[in-house]
């Protein structure tokens, strides 16, 4: 994980983690402000969220934005556990977070690399 401007991330307080499509990899966002970036990412207690009036601006113009992120509290590697599925976003389907064939709104533990996104429900 790099530090953004130097900024600090409170472990204990949650973050918001989108995918970084100018950079590649993740940006953490902490009350408002991008506080790192990372190739990989584990998040626990996670919600999945979707800004609606910039969902509705990304389809209506087709320029990307950040209106898609998972939210909830940093984790580490030995919180990944062996059972989990593979999360898409169909961002022309109404929003919607996928595990396979179901739509989620939350988890017990995200972790992401690259491009590829996994989740324990």
């Amino acid at each position: 994980m790099t530090p953004f401007k130097n900024r600090t991330i409170d472990r204990k307080q949650p973050v918001e983690v989108y995918r970084n499509l100018h950079r590649g990899g993740y940006s953490i966002r902490q009350d408002g402000l991008v506080v790192a970036h990372s190739k990989d990412i584990v998040i626990k207690d996670c919600t999945f969220h979707i800004r609606s009036s910039a969902h509705k601006l990304f389809k209506k113009t087709g320029e990307r934005n950040v209106h898609a992120f998972v939210k909830g509290l940093l984790g580490t590697r030995e919180d990944i556990l062996l059972q989990y599925s593979h999360v898409l976003y169909y961002d022309l389907n109404n929003g919607l977070f996928f595990a396979g064939d179901l739509p989620i709104l939350s988890a017990n533990i995200v972790y992401s690399q690259d491009s590829k996104t996994l989740v324990q429900l």
